[in-house]
């Protein structure tokens, strides 16, 4: 049992809950998430960072790519929100994240939570929905090409083959001549440092965007009210 105990590694709330005091009481090692930070903005404490390393991701790549968003980024940031702002008060109420790598399904997912949980308050924000080109362009493809005009796409532009470059661009301009409008994301790298860079771009850009549409970016009423139902019918 000590020796299982000294290989167990929780992250934890700093002062309570049941995994603290697990960890707490067999002397785990531990890491805590800071108490002003809610989960979806969680991704750069331990609550992200930890599986990350224990995955093999270069965690100390990722937070220099975070790094230099806070240096030279936050201007493209706020435009963005402003952006998708001004879009929003002009009847485009859904937002569709586009990117063309397999590999970020669950970037995409995140995102949906971000600015879900972080806008979609007092009938305000604008509705996340996300894409994986090409595959989705065979499901999806019709609907955005010739469906309603309520929606705008950003797309997520990896530098990675010829190939998808070509993509890349045939999509975004098919879809603005569809009347779509189509903001653009372009990341350097492929990698730890810029995923490190989209995620602290997105959370600020997130923030900046809620606090535009006169809503706290960083509390979740709506989901506390299902919870407290659920607790109830328990």
């Amino acid at each position: 049992e000590e020796e299982a105990c000294r290989r167990i590694y929780a992250t934890t709330d700093a002062n309570k809950g049941a995994l603290h005091d697990e960890a707490v009481n067999y002397n785990y090692t531990r890491f805590v998430v800071p108490d002003n930070i809610g989960g979806r903005y969680s991704v750069l404490t331990a609550v992200g960072l930890l599986p990350m390393a224990v995955a093999g991701v270069d965690v100390d790549k990722l937070l220099e790519g975070a790094a230099e968003v806070v240096s030279s980024a936050v201007e493209p940031a706020v435009s963005y929100a402003y952006m998708r702002n001004t879009l929003g008060v002009k009847g485009y109420d859904t937002e569709v994240f586009a990117s063309f790598e397999p590999a970020t399904l669950y970037f995409n997912e995140w995102l949906k939570q971000l600015f879900g949980e972080s806008e979609g308050k007092n009938k305000q924000g604008i509705f996340p929905a996300s894409v994986i080109y090409s595959t989705d362009l065979h499901s999806l493809g019709q609907f955005m090409q010739d469906g309603r005009r309520n929606l705008f796409e950003t797309i997520i532009d990896f530098p990675t083959d010829e190939m998808n470059v070509k993509v890349v661009s045939a999509v975004r301009i098919a879809h603005t001549e569809g009347g779509i409008p189509v903001l653009n994301i372009s990341v350097p790298t492929f990698d730890e440092k810029g995923f490190g860079e989209l995620i602290y771009f997105f959370e600020l850009a997130c923030a900046v965007s809620a606090k535009l549409f006169g809503v706290n970016p960083f509390d979740q009423p709506g989901v506390e009210a299902y919870k407290a139902e659920l607790k109830k019918l328990l």
